[in-house]
Formats: C-alpha cells, sequence, structure tokens
C-alpha cells in the first residue's frame, strides 16, 4: 500500500484509545527499504497519549543519517529514544 493510502489508516489507529489496561505498539520495519515511496512527515501524526508508542527502524545509509530520518518523519529529538543497533 502506498504512503498516501497508509496515511489515514495509521493515523485512524493512533488516534483510537487503547483499551483500559492495554497498549499499542506500532512497529515499521525497514524505512530505507521504502523504494518509491518517500517517507515524509505526517505518516505517523504525532503522538502524546500514554501507552500508544511508535517504533521506527531504519540503516543509517549513505546520506541518511538518523537525524535526516528524524527530520522526514516530523519527529523531535527529545521525544524520541534510541536504541542500540544489534550487531551480527
Amino acid at each position: 500500500m502506498s504512503p498516501d493510502r497508509l496515511r489515514p489508516l495509521i493515523g485512524d489507529y493512533l488516534r483510537r484509545e487503547p483499551p483500559e489496561g492495554r497498549r499499542l505498539v506500532v512497529v515499521l520495519d525497514g524505512l530505507d527499504e521504502a523504494v518509491g515511496h518517500p517517507i515524509t512527515a505526517g505518516l505517523f501524526p504525532p503522538v502524546s497519549r500514554l501507552g500508544v508508542k511508535v517504533v521506527a527502524s531504519a540503516r543509517q545509509i549513505a546520506g541518511r543519517s538518523r537525524q535526516s530520518w528524524l527530520n522526514d518523519l516530523g519527529w523531535e529529538e527529545a521525544a524520541v529514544a534510541r536504541l542500540p543497533a544489534l550487531q551480527p
């Protein structure tokens, strides 16, 4: 599915309140593999509710640093936790 079709669907899920006592985690693996579909701010709307987290993974490839991914997603550095890279 293209990002243009995913955006409203993802936004709908992230606006929903998780059932009482439950948490919602959305995982997007392989942002660096999204060939032909630019990753832009708004793909994941801002989430400020307790119990809702978004996890994204991407390799730091030529010309794409961690900061450039955050900029493209429209995420603020202070609101993002960094997980250590796994070594093969």
